[in-house]
């Protein structure tokens, strides 16, 4: 593919400007791709479609099958020998293949990312067990939908109505860079290339048709073309139309009703091209954005992570425990955070940073005049603009990284006695006291500063779903629990809520959390016998991937939380997991449980979160994680 691209490069003048020039070279490597591989006509795969069944196992089925049945028209000793030789070689070649077949399956398409709804679906289709299909009926606002046009219509129409109309900015303060910076001339280089390319990962291709892996094996001349565009791209500030193009795709998010429009996720898919950009811009402007964002911010930035936002929420709960106090903390959900920034205010933000006034030009002019496409199962809308001054691209590079400009000046430090967690769009509010007057004064004071924000800043806070929570060790009869508001209607009092992946309760004693690992524990292990009790079975070296991918990947993260839980939550929890090792491996009930550790290669779920408390100590202190073991 290569010398296609270099011979059609060679052959033509590169035009000047950067939009036939992004044209250009998008047309030079869809036609060299296409001329090199082709067309691929994807096949439905049969019913009873077998793991590991490929071209080697066909021809011996065939073959066998031609033998037979020229056995069964001319029955000599001759034919009856071939017939037994091919027999043999099936018998041979297709449960090696199978075998082989079945532990790529378990080590690719059951990871740890994988929901059990979708394992189950794997498990079913690679074992010939498919359900009778029927689509999804779409209803909203009386609206039926049962074609896929249909649904694509009517999603349209939702996602429309949803998006905020243009915001007027003429009755607002203009925010003036406090700086002005000159315009230094950003030239990268190719090594800048090629250090974001390898870091890229194989993805899914944009309106464009150009996906990573063309980009990963560019030649010298196309790659220097390419490096051309870029930095055309930057001097003039202009981002080319196709770049600007997104097709979404419809996730059905976590349970959820399927036949609600809003319970669909819309995921962008972007010019590769142009994801490569972003990545080049990210890097430039990372180093002034860190200095600039608040410490409670978490979400999006190097070396921080929701683990860090869950342990200081909970060391200042813990710390109220010790000195008596109770913790009141919010939890706010923001409305439509990405699609709801302003683009003139997140200019102006911009602007007052120490970023170069080419990238600033880039950014702005890539976030406007954006088209978007609704794709769903191979049928498309046509393309249908958005407001130019509202919204970031979901799923974009840049997308996390400039919301935490925008949201960079939110700062509770006036207020007394309160605590701010930010993880992108995911805020809390906390304050510990003796007295809950205080308490919800305090609070109060901060929800009416981020209602003031939010107003200020075009965003919105959900009032439906955010959720307040005393955490307290105090007999609460007949006491009046602490009312806030905000935007004038009172936050509904929660005694456990879901914050970052971890199910925290009043009394923070892990209870509802550990029930909630048993519960599923169980469903998995369901799961984890239909594979490993199954004809073909599994063997150990997978199923102890597939514990690792399934089991305790999903106990692992925040269990360094409730290592301080009661005895009784923590026997509760090792007796599940400890079932689930002894229904994978067959074994009975008396099987002594260390044995079940050594065959299957694996520790003891305290072992494990201590060593994963360790681990995170080691990390934010700077020493190597590999001193723990």
């Amino acid at each position: 593919m290569a010398r296609e691209v270099d011979s059609d490069l060679t052959d033509v003048e590169l035009p000047t400007s950067v939009e036939e020039l992004n044209e250009k070279l998008t047309q030079v490597m869809v036609n060299a791709s296409e001329r090199v591989f082709g067309y691929v006509k994807l096949k439905r795969k049969s019913r009873n479609s077998t793991p590991g069944w490929n071209a080697a196992c066909q021809k011996a089925y065939k073959e066998r099958n031609t033998a037979r049945n020229k056995f069964r028209r001319n029955s000599t000793v001759t034919n009856k020998i071939e017939m037994n030789a091919k027999q043999a070689i099936f018998r041979k070649i297709v449960p090696q293949e199978i075998k082989n077949g079945w532990k790529t399956l378990i080590e690719t398409k059951f990871t740890k990312t994988t929901s059990i709804k979708e394992l189950w679906r794997n498990w079913k289709v690679y074992t010939g067990q498919r359900s009778s299909l029927i689509s999804v009926i779409m209803i909203h606002n009386g609206t039926t939908a049962a074609t896929t046009p249909e649904k694509i219509k009517l999603l349209k129409e939702y996602l429309i109505a949803n998006i905020p109309p243009q915001l007027s900015t003429q009755n607002r303060p203009t925010m003036q860079p406090t700086q002005v910076f000159p315009k230094n001339d950003i030239e990268l280089v190719e090594q800048d290339l090629d250090t974001i390319i390898k870091k890229s990962k194989p993805g899914v291709m944009g309106p464009d048709r150009i996906h990573n892996e063309m980009l990963s094996n560019m030649s010298p001349l196309l790659k220097a073309s390419v490096l051309t565009l870029f930095n055309r791209s930057i001097k003039e500030g202009y981002v080319p139309s196709l770049w600007k193009k997104a097709a979404i795709i419809p996730i059905l998010e976590p349970q959820m009703d399927p036949t609600s429009p809003k319970s669909y996720r819309p995921i962008a898919l972007t010019s590769c091209l142009c994801k490569l950009m972003e990545r080049l811009i990210k890097k430039i402007v990372l180093p002034e954005i860190e200095k600039v964002v608040q410490p409670e911010q978490l979400g999006f930035l190097p070396q921080r992570s929701t683990i860090d936002c869950l342990v200081r929420h909970e060391n200042q709960i813990k710390q109220g425990f010790r000195l008596g106090k109770e913790t009141l903390a919010v939890f706010l959900d923001m409305t439509s955070a990405f699609d709801r920034v302003n683009i003139p205010t997140l200019m102006a933000k911009l602007k007052k940073l120490n970023i170069s006034p080419q990238i600033v030009e880039w950014i702005g002019n890539f976030l406007t005049e954006r088209k978007i496409q609704i794709t769903l199962e191979n049928h498309s809308s046509g393309f249908f603009s958005t407001p130019n001054n509202v919204g970031l691209p979901q799923g974009g590079v840049l997308s996390p990284l400039l919301f935490l400009v925008y949201c960079h000046d939110i700062n509770l430090d006036t207020i007394l006695g309160c605590k701010l967690y930010l993880y992108a769009d995911d805020i809390a509010v906390a304050a510990s006291s003796r007295d809950r007057g205080c308490l919800k004064a305090s609070v109060q004071k901060a929800l009416y500063y981020l209602e003031n924000w939010t107003m200020e800043n075009y965003m919105s806070f959900s009032t439906e779903k955010s959720v307040n929570v005393l955490f307290s060790r105090k007999n609460r009869t007949n006491v009046q629990l602490p009312i806030v508001s905000l935007a004038g209607v009172d936050i509904q009092h929660a005694e456990k809520f879901c914050y970052l992946g971890v199910l925290l309760d009043s009394k923070l004693q892990w209870t509802n959390h550990i029930d909630y690992h048993v519960g599923n524990l169980r469903s998995r292990a369901n799961f984890l016998n239909a594979i490993c009790l199954s004809k073909r079975g599994a063997p150990y070296s997978c199923v102890s991937k597939l514990i690792g991918a399934t089991i305790t990947s999903k106990l692992d993260y925040g269990s360094m939380f409730y290592r301080e839980a009661t005895k009784h939550n923590l026997q509760k929890l090792d007796s599940a997991f400890n079932q689930v090792l002894r229904r994978a491996l067959g074994c009975l009930k008396n099987t002594p449980i260390p044995a079940l550790y050594c065959e299957l290669g694996v520790t003891s779920l305290q072992r494990r979160r201590n060593n994963l408390q360790a681990r995170y100590f080691l990390k934010k202190n700077g020493i190597n994680k590999s001193y723990c073991v």
